[in-house]
């Protein structure tokens, strides 16, 4: 399932990296949805993990909406699409078990892992009584102590973004955002309880 952007020669990816950075954003963006997770990356099923962080540095230096701020509407709105997409990607193919379910669905036709497959894979569901009542299911709100939880200033600037989305109710860009930012804060348990929770409330939505 490759595509104009998927993993291919190094002739290829030089040529890529030579691209104009606007033009790299509109091709990328036009191939999205023909794209897989490797195509995106631009890295080979399998691939050692090494391989894999270094091919989403490349990805996110090359379209972080950050770099394109200073554009026109039409390349940022296209290369923050292109940009959670690869956060969704590097998201699930660092993750060994999310990684083999995912070539399970690429061989079934699917290009995206279904966000509940992403939940089930990353906190098994809690066994609980059958409740006496339908509960409510609240959406998550903002948290002020989860920006100041950071412990590097890429970790603040990307948990702000967080709590932003969280505001605005976009759960799932806030979900994918979450998976960016523990690669940035590997070792901080805010982060996992926060991703918790946003993903717990996204699967409960997808069941209702």
């Amino acid at each position: 399932m490759a595509c104009e952007l998927g993993w291919r020669s190094t002739d290829e990816r030089v040529t890529l990296g030579f691209m104009d950075p606007r033009l790299r954003v509109m091709v990328a963006e036009g191939a999205l949805e023909r794209s897989s997770y490797y195509d995106l990356l631009r890295v080979a099923p399998g691939g050692d993990p090494s391989s894999l962080q270094r091919a989403f540095h490349e990805f996110a230096l090359a379209f972080h909406p950050d770099r394109h701020a200073h554009e026109d509407t039409t390349i940022q709105t296209a290369a923050k699409k292109v940009f959670e997409r690869g956060v969704e990607a590097y998201t699930v193919l660092r993750n060994p078990t999310a990684a083999q379910l995912y070539d399970k669905r690429l061989q079934e036709g699917m290009l995206r892992l279904p966000i509940e497959d992403m939940s089930r894979i990353q906190r098994p569901a809690p066994v609980e009584p059958p409740p006496l009542r339908k509960p409510s299911h609240p959406p998550p709100t903002i948290e002020n102590a989860f920006v100041s939880a950071m412990t590097t200033p890429d970790g603040r600037t990307i948990a702000k973004r967080v709590e932003k989305l969280i505001h605005d109710q976009r759960y799932r860009e806030a979900y994918l955002q979450l998976g960016l930012l523990e690669t940035v804060e590997p070792n901080n348990p805010a982060v996992r309880k926060r991703a918790d929770r946003v993903g717990a409330y996204l699967k409960r939505m997808s069941r209702q």
